[in-house]
């Protein structure tokens, strides 16, 4: 990664990746926490089929944090070699429950997107700032499309 010594430091590049997982997962499990106990009685279940992993890097967020939460995921990285890198990063179980797409933020289509499954939960994690505002206010348009 950027400065990282092994895979579960890429891309940050400090010796807190596993911590990082731990802080994600915490953080995720408050916010699902959250939306089942706010008491409002139209809400609908909180389902955890689908996410979608946006910026995926070397797929170190997906590898601790939303495969224990939901059953596939969807890998969307913009550099084609951390795209395969994630691959061999999860092992063939996990990867068997993720699609992969090389793809940068800014160059997703809505007929690219429709074809995906619908996400129950999109984590964007230190990507948009590397975007114009009208390429994050396009991107997030798009990805409403597939949002359940």
């Amino acid at each position: 990664g950027y400065n990282g010594n092994n895979d579960d430091e890429a891309m940050i590049g400090d010796g807190g990746g596993i911590s990082d997982g731990e802080d994600g997962l915490d953080f995720l499990d408050r916010y699902l926490a959250s939306n089942k106990s706010n008491g409002d009685s139209g809400c609908k279940p909180r389902r955890f089929d689908h996410a979608v992993d946006l910026g995926a890097g070397v797929g170190r967020l997906t590898k601790l944090v939303l495969l224990k939460r939901y059953g596939e995921v969807r890998l969307v990285e913009g550099d084609e070699g951390w795209s395969k890198r994630s691959r061999v990063y999860l092992g063939r179980k996990r990867a068997a429950r993720c699609c992969f797409t090389n793809r940068r933020l800014d160059d997703l289509t809505k007929s690219e997107v429709g074809n995906w499954d619908s996400a129950d939960l999109m984590w964007i994690q230190w990507t948009l700032q590397y975007l114009i505002d009208v390429d994050v206010i396009n991107c997030l348009r798009i990805l409403s499309s597939v949002h359940r």
